[in-house]
């Protein structure tokens, strides 16, 4: 017999703020992505998410706020899926084809086109720019460490990891982009295909890895 006041079987406090924060961070997800920046207001979030006013702005206070948010957490979910599909990605010579497809694959949600819609309205609008640059700049921490781990310690510890890594990032953008004006799944997965051999080249040379060095 349970202890009377138990908990069992109820959710906590802290379980249904994880909850609803999960929620209106897919609802201001959606919204950035189908309504930009301005469309995405504590009122349109609140109806889409279904909760009340008074449950979001106890999470939130301001619209930048929430919105700056909902980026991160969304970037911290994928971040954990990638951490999780990493263990079982192959070794050796497929490594590195195996993390770039499943960091493409981010590229192709919808946190790439709510960030961008966040870019977009950051060009003309100061206040927004500096603190998303911010965000933008611990996001990109986080990243670029959860890729470290992917990739391994050999292809990570090469002198030439950052480079690759960051032209990476710019020809994932580039092509998302250009996807929302053309479907040519065909031409990406051939451009992926070829970044790899690119990425691969760039990150084996043994007398530019400190990893091999020590050996």
């Amino acid at each position: 017999m349970e202890a009377e006041g138990s908990n069992t079987g109820h959710r906590t406090q802290q379980q249904r703020s994880a909850s609803t924060r999960e929620t209106v961070t897919d609802a201001t997800i959606s919204c950035l992505v189908t309504d930009g920046y301005a469309g995405t207001t504590l009122a349109a979030v609140t109806a889409a998410a279904g909760v009340s006013r008074g449950a979001l702005t106890h999470q939130f206070s301001t619209k930048q706020e929430m919105v700056f948010a909902a980026v991160d957490d969304m970037a911290a979910r994928h971040e954990r899926e990638l951490q999780r599909i990493a263990v079982d990605l192959p070794g050796g010579d497929g490594r590195v084809g195996a993390v770039l497809s499943v960091l493409w694959a981010i590229f192709e949600t919808d946190l790439y086109y709510a960030t961008l819609e966040l870019w977009a309205a950051a060009r003309t609008d100061a206040e927004l720019r500096v603190p998303l640059l911010t965000v933008e700049r611990e996001t990109g921490r986080r990243q670029r460490g959860v890729l470290a781990d992917a990739f391994g310690p050999l292809i990570a510890g090469h002198a030439n990891f950052a480079v690759a890594l960051d032209v990476t990032f710019n020809l994932m953008r580039g092509m998302a982009l250009t996807g929302i004006l053309r479907d040519d799944t065909a031409r990406q997965r051939q451009l992926i295909n070829e970044w790899t051999s690119v990425f691969e080249h760039m990150t084996s040379d043994p007398a530019q890895n400190p990893q091999e060095a020590t050996k």
